[in-house]
């Protein structure tokens, strides 16, 4: 009898454990996009890599970000723009870009992945952006 409830208590256990763990795993990454809620699917960050589409979206860095958060097409590009009296370090939180840009200087980075890439300045990791990189098919 004894044996029967240890049994039942490990099963109880195992099934608690495996319902947790798979109830915890997210389905979706949810990004903020001019104030609307993008979802994009998990199975959509595969890590194939994407041709250049030679379009690019500007971003300028002032205060802060302008747009701080912006939808573009796997492929396109970035302009950041640095409009301030000095030097600004941008760095994007994945660890793939990380780059110093000097007063009126334009660097340019290609997004040939999809998912959500968001980026910080180091002097002012409160100054952060997010640029949401889907399939434009």
């Amino acid at each position: 009898m004894k044996i029967r409830k240890i049994i039942f208590g490990l099963g109880i256990i195992l099934m608690v454990v495996f319902v947790v763990g798979c109830s915890g795993e997210e389905s979706e990454v949810v990004a903020n996009v001019d104030g609307e809620e993008v979802e994009i699917a998990k199975e959509a960050f595969v890590e194939k890599e994407f041709d250049p589409t030679g379009i690019y979206h500007s971003v300028i860095i002032s205060s802060g970000f302008d747009p701080a958060s912006l939808k573009i097409n796997v492929g396109d590009g970035v302009e950041f723009t640095n409009d301030l009296e000095r030097d600004f370090n941008l760095v994007f939180e994945n660890g793939d870009f990380d780059v110093t840009i000097k007063t009126g200087q334009v660097v340019k980075y290609d997004f040939l992945k999809l998912g959500v890439v968001r980026y910080f300045e180091v002097v002012r990791p409160d100054v952060v952006g997010e640029i949401v990189v889907l399939d434009g098919e």
